[in-house]
């Protein structure tokens, strides 16, 4: 099924990048690419957290200085997201409804996602869409160093 437009924004302008499995792996020990749950979020919302937490412990800081680091050098690629795309996003109108899938935790979600997003009908999110909800797009090429 061809990518369907609707206000001149297709499916694949949104999150079809057409990844396989974004699951990030080790392999044979020469390269492990980053899964932090905080990589990717925005320099406003890291400052906040950081406020409302009384900054990083001591333990953690070099993973605080590479969430920084990693929030900071997002911070444009976030911005140009928003000039190009904020306008087609927000005149966009969902025709159908989402598939959304919700589960207990080993109960065969992720098997299910697997399974649905072989269906060319279907976009669905991945890992890398959910580090970097707000400028994957322009990020993609990026992705094979991180």
């Amino acid at each position: 099924m061809n990518p369907k437009k609707t206000n001149n924004i297709s499916k694949s302008d949104l999150n079809c990048f057409g990844d396989k499995n974004m699951n990030i792996q080790k392999n044979n020990n020469t390269h492990q690419t980053i899964q932090h749950p905080l990589f990717g979020i925005s320099t406003k919302n890291w400052l906040q957290l950081l406020e409302l937490n009384g900054g990083v412990d001591d333990h953690y800081l070099k993973r605080g200085l590479f969430i920084t680091l990693s929030s900071l050098a997002t911070t444009p690629a976030r911005l140009l997201f928003k000039l190009k795309y904020n306008n087609k996003i927000n005149n966009t109108t969902i025709t159908q409804p989402p598939v959304i899938i919700i589960g207990h935790w080993r109960s065969g979600t992720t098997y299910l996602h697997e399974l649905i997003s072989q269906d060319p009908q279907f976009c669905y999110i991945t890992l890398w869409h959910t580090m970097l909800p707000d400028s994957y797009p322009l990020l993609e090429p990026t992705k094979q160093f991180l």
